[in-house]
């Protein structure tokens, strides 16, 4: 069964591998070169670059497949395997979960993981594109020995120079309690928050779920509740890298409540709503909403002024008390 899982995303991969490039042109392979005619440590699987576990964090850097022929052309990895290749082999002595990446001078790039040398192995990850660098991220692997090709889509023939880079994959972000609104999270009033990221959340809402037509976000949710007085105006001001919209809803069941405002970020950046209270005093419900799939942060200021014709009756008020 895990052999046909393997193979299973190796061919979904590859039908990514094939596309990747697709404005390329045809492939161009370089002449074929028998194993075990090596000049150097990495050219072929006769003698790989070794990496152990102990050596991750791994960092091979400024070394080139140019020089070093092309032996692996008949592999998984599609166009990605016709130029000249370095073979790296890697040894887990536990099950270990990594991201391994590369970063070079030189686009239509290919970087590939095998069970075993890429002649005869099955291809776990791979990816090929058009870009210079490329990244497999989160691989789980378990206990044993892999190869690691990077190669590219000729033309180019070689890869002048590259960094090659294995670290520990970061554990997986966990959904955070305010992704719906039964874990909503109060904001408090004249302060600054500071969301690192919205890694784990869903897109659990959009805009048009509570009545907030018109605004463009369709990514992942945070909810904050926030308690306003009568006459209280809110001031939310959300500094983003990416396009988003905040919304503010009366109540926040399923489905969201009433839309009361909202601000619309078309372009990456500032965006600022504003909400007056009036006779209308309770809880409310803000939703943060990026455009689209993103981890990027968000700065988040809460003001606090009363309106100004609520202020001056009190002031007035308090004169003849």
């Amino acid at each position: 069964m895990k052999k046909f899982v393997i193979a299973l995303m190796a061919i979904m991969l590859v039908s990514g591998l094939a596309t990747a490039g697709k404005d390329h042109g045809p492939s161009v392979i370089v002449p074929q070169q028998a194993e075990g005619e090596s000049r150097a440590t990495g050219d072929d699987c006769s003698d790989p670059i070794l990496i152990g576990t102990v050596d991750i964090p791994y960092l091979d850097a400024g070394n080139t497949t140019c020089g070093r022929g092309n032996v692996y052309s008949d592999t998984d990895m599609g166009n990605y395997d016709g130029g000249e290749e370095i073979i790296y082999m890697l040894t887990l002595d536990a099950d270990l979960d990594i991201d391994v990446s590369l970063i070079s001078d030189t686009p239509y790039t290919g970087i590939a993981i095998f069970d075993g040398c890429p002649d005869s192995g099955i291809l776990i990850a791979g990816i090929g594109s058009y870009l210079f660098d490329e990244t497999l991220s989160g691989l789980s692997l378990s206990a044993g020995t892999y190869y690691i090709m990077i190669d590219t889509w000729p033309l180019p023939d070689c890869i002048n120079s590259f960094d090659l880079a294995i670290t520990e994959a970061a554990p997986p972000c966990e959904t955070p309690a305010n992704d719906t609104c039964a874990g909503a999270l109060p904001l408090v009033m004249c302060e600054t928050t500071i969301i690192d990221d919205m890694c784990g959340a869903t897109n659990a809402y959009s805009p048009g779920a509570g009545g907030c037509t018109g605004y463009s976000a369709n990514g992942l949710d945070l909810v904050y509740t926030v308690e306003l007085i009568a006459d209280q105006q809110l001031t939310v001001t959300g500094v983003t890298s990416f396009d988003n919209s905040i919304y503010l809803v009366s109540d926040c069941a399923d489905p969201v409540g009433s839309c009361v405002a909202g601000a619309d970020a078309t372009t990456n950046g500032t965006e600022t709503l504003v909400f007056d209270a009036g006779n209308a005093p309770g809880t409310y419900y803000l939703i943060l909403d990026g455009y689209s799939v993103n981890e990027a942060g968000w700065e988040v200021t809460v003001d606090c002024v009363i309106s100004t014709e609520a202020t001056t009756f009190d002031s007035i008020k308090s004169m003849y008390r």
